[in-house]
């Protein structure tokens, strides 16, 4: 073969060669590049998933907050035993005796603390007294929650010492908590008479008093107390104060 025609075939071989080679080797070098970015792509997903676990921490912060609610709901009553209501009493004037009988005018009552002689008829009522109470639910489903239910329920007797009487006054309540009834009761044939109660056989034509009723680790106390020794009260109760707001006009009737 002539020496023209063997270059010219050795150059069309060449050119051949060399462009089988480059689409060979430039196409698996980019599958292979962007095969290798794929995984890449998959990892930032994947750490999205992760870092999208913060609507629990959001519902934690929920959670605090309505239990912050509930606490400001209850106005800051403490349940507390029996036992302190009457330690809290019996300081309150210690150089005198804290009675404590062992029969109780109230058929619910199963305990009463009181410096007044409860048991007799009190000549200027009400006595002040610390009862600790059996099941005021038995008398009343609303007894923690309507004035008139309260009133009803609390016949304490001679402490009171008055019987068929209106009432009028106001109340305050935190549910399931505690109930107070702060009223002027005026006995129904003492109306339109202008004695408060000077005539001590009049007793009870007129008793502005506080009845009281609230949650204790034992169950329940009660209270009918003089309506200017608040303060003490409160205290008794658990209470960090007498109550400021939340006070509501009522009527109520105190006897059969």
């Amino acid at each position: 073969m002539p020496a023209a025609k063997k270059s010219s075939a050795k150059k069309s071989a060449a050119k051949k060669k060399h462009a089988a080679k480059k689409p060979a080797a430039e196409k698996p070098a980019a599958e292979k590049k962007d095969a290798a970015k794929k995984p890449a792509a998959k990892k930032k997903v994947a750490a999205k998933k992760v870092a999208a676990k913060k609507p629990a921490a959001k519902k934690k912060v929920a959670a605090k907050q309505v239990a912050a609610s509930e606490a400001s709901a209850s106005t800051g009553f403490t349940v507390r035993s029996i036992q302190v209501a009457i330690d809290k009493l019996r300081a309150s004037r210690p150089d005198q005796t804290l009675n404590t009988p062992s029969e109780h005018e109230h058929y619910d009552s199963i305990g009463t603390w009181s410096f007044d002689p409860v048991g007799t008829w009190a000549s200027s009522p009400p006595y002040s007294v610390l009862y600790q109470q059996r099941n005021p639910f038995g008398y009343s489903k609303t007894v923690l929650s309507d004035p008139k239910s309260l009133v009803s329920y609390a016949n304490f007797g001679g402490s009171i010492a008055t019987w068929n009487a209106k009432g009028s006054g106001r109340w305050s309540h935190s549910p399931g908590e505690w109930i107070l009834v702060d009223v002027e009761l005026v006995q129904e044939q003492a109306e339109g008479q202008d004695d408060w109660g000077d005539d001590e056989s009049s007793g009870g034509n007129y008793v502005s008093v506080i009845f009281a009723l609230w949650k204790v680790e034992e169950g329940w106390a009660a209270a009918v107390w003089e309506s200017h020794h608040q303060a003490l009260l409160a205290e008794l109760i658990g209470l960090p104060a007498w109550p400021t707001q939340g006070w509501q006009d009522c009527e109520v009737w105190y006897g059969e």
